[in-house]
């Protein structure tokens, strides 16, 4: 017993130097020293990718992900500082802000980012807790009070001025605004003072250009009538039914199933649109309004020269000879913004669909070396057990486990690969077992020649003959002896099944819930654009590197356990 715990005492102290020597004879390496330094980068890549990026997985703003980042296909943002025989563009546009918190909308005067015009002695402006849907900080509340003097119009603006300073149109607006209309209401339940909204950017020389609503086919309690031009933000649906919630973006004339099913009741009337230049409904009001057939809508609203612009609504009461004095109507203003967005963004531009692709690069990282090691793992393991039994048993199970292996080896990889993820499913840990499943073959044969030489050598006849059974021999002379195998195995595996994720997820097989850089390459030859080198250059950079370091890695760790390959130093 005493003996026992010496030896082992004796090896614990012996593994850290045998360590330090492998480490030190690894160093040497200079294969070995690169591979692993690119290694280490992306594991540090993977691990710290939540600080590296601020945006998801699939590159989007975690705050607001039903939001773009930007306009769609930007171009990265350093190729504004290049000169342009370089390939650098100094006129793209970024992204302007031209209302930093349009759920809090308050005047100058209040501190805030809006200012107040037109017949303001004859409204109430005042900061309102009313809240929206998709508010909580309240809203700015314009009541206008009847004093019973006969027909008027009262119109009151509220707007912000900024600077566009780019000499290129942006690629994409979008804004927003919430409305809330209470008053009082006659005996036929329409407002006593009707209200007309009306939504515009106004260019430098004093043109005001509306940014919503087109002219169509609308639903009031499922009754189809058309709202004309003249008659801006649905004036008809507010004096005919105050009671009338519009919680969403119309989608169209033509679309009345959407129509329907954005129209719900209650006791005041909310509208909420929403601005966007990518609509339909920029293209009908040029077309229908403004009587322009350009396609390029965005050049209407901001010439390519920089200047000031505003951004801004009109609401305007309208009261008849009949309305009394104490008649009223309040319209509470909530998520009044604009966003222009630019044609540059970030490191890497955007997709397609707005995403950041910079982190989906980075995040793009662990799908790759999770795939890898673990695939790897798996195809390693079952080679290990199959090459070992099959070698040292040999008879029937040699035969049935190789039989299996040569027709394993003589099927198509990438096209069974395909079916199986199609039947089962794309999910990463699916890829991973089926790789591991179908990547052990090799292995194991070259495991089982290991094997069928080792159990010949004279220690494991002594070892037989002093009684030692089967489990021991293998677990105490078979599995050490073919470890150093399995290391250069792993290091070699991982290779080949990064690059068979990325070939699937290039053919359209990926987690949707995931970034891969083959699902980018995928993204990239299913869109439209092909001069965004941006795009599809770094992804397969980032493969070719990625496997690389692992065959350096492999050849340098085969240099060092090989003992047919092992230099004396």
């Amino acid at each position: 017993m005493g003996d026992k715990m010496a030896k082992r005492k004796e090896k614990a102290k012996s593994t850290p130097k045998k360590i330090l020597d492998f480490f030190r004879v690894f160093t040497r390496s200079s294969k070995g020293v690169v591979g692993l330094s690119i290694i280490i980068f992306f594991l540090v890549v993977a691990i710290f990718a939540p600080w590296i990026t601020p945006y998801t997985p699939l590159g989007k703003d975690p705050r607001s992900v039903f939001l773009p980042l930007s306009s769609s296909n930007c171009a990265p943002a350093w190729l504004t500082y290049l000169p342009t025989y370089l390939g650098g563009d100094p006129t793209l546009s970024e992204t302007v802000s031209v209302i930093e918190s349009p759920g809090t909308p308050k005047l100058k005067a209040e501190g805030g980012e809006l200012e107040a015009a037109g017949d303001v002695e004859n409204v109430t402006i005042s900061e309102s807790d009313a809240n929206f849907k998709y508010s909580i900080d309240g809203s700015l509340a314009t009541t206008y009070s009847s004093e019973g003097d006969g027909e008027k119009n009262v119109t009151i603006s509220f707007y912000k001025d900024f600077d566009y300073p780019y000499s290129s149109t942006p690629g994409r607006f979008l804004g927003s605004v919430l409305l809330l209309v209470n008053g009082t209401t006659n005996e036929l339940n329409k407002l006593d003072i009707p209200v007309t909204i009306f939504v515009y950017l106004q260019t430098e020389n004093g043109t005001k250009l509306k940014l919503y609503p087109p002219p169509g086919y609308y639903y009031d309690r499922f009754v189809k009538y058309w709202v004309p031009s003249e008659f801006p933000f649905g004036f008809t649906s507010i004096k005919s039914s105050p009671q009338l919630v519009i919680d969403k973006p119309l989608s169209g004339p033509s679309d009345f199933d959407n129509w329907i099913s954005s129209v719900s009741y209650a006791q005041e009337q909310q509208l909420s649109f929403c601005i966007d230049s990518q609509s339909h409904y920029i293209r009908k009001i040029l077309v229908y309004e403004y009587r322009l057939t350009t396609t390029n809508f965005l050049s209407v609203y901001f010439p390519k020269t920089p200047g000031k612009y505003r951004f801004g609504i009109d609401i305007t009461f309208t009261q008849d000879s009949s309305v009394q004095q104490g008649h009223e109507t309040t319209v509470y203003l909530d998520e009044f913004g604009l966003v222009l967005y630019g044609r540059a963004f970030g490191l890497l531009g955007t997709n397609s669909d707005a995403q950041d692709l910079f982190a989906q690069l980075v995040y793009g990282t662990r799908v790759s070396l999770y795939v890898g090691f673990l695939s790897a793992a798996l195809a390693v393991g079952i080679g290990l057990i199959v090459g070992l039994f099959a070698g040292f048993l040999g008879g029937i199970p040699d035969e049935a486990s190789m039989r299996i292996n040569d027709f394993m080896l003589v099927l198509p990889g990438l096209p069974l690969m395909m079916v199986l993820v199609t039947i089962l499913g794309t999910g990463v840990d699916v890829l991973i077992i089926i790789l591991g499943l179908l990547g052990w073959n090799g292995f194991a044969r070259l495991v089982r020649s290991q094997v069928l030489s080792l159990k010949e050598r004279p220690f494991v006849e002594a070892t037989r003959a002093v009684g030692a059974s089967n489990t021991y021999i293998i677990f105490r002379h078979m599995i050490p002896n073919v470890m150093p195998l399995v290391y250069v195995s792993l290091a070699t595996a991982v290779p080949g099944a990064i690059t068979a994720e990325a070939s699937l997820s290039w053919l359209g097989f990926f987690d949707p819930n995931r970034v891969s850089w083959g699902r980018m390459l995928h993204d990239f030859e299913v869109s439209a654009v092909r001069t965004q080198w941006w795009w599809v250059v770094p992804p397969g950079l980032c493969i070719a590197a990625l496997a690389i370091s692992f065959i350096l890695l492999g050849f340098a760790l085969d240099d060092i356990l090989n003992p047919k390959l092992r230099v004396r130093r």
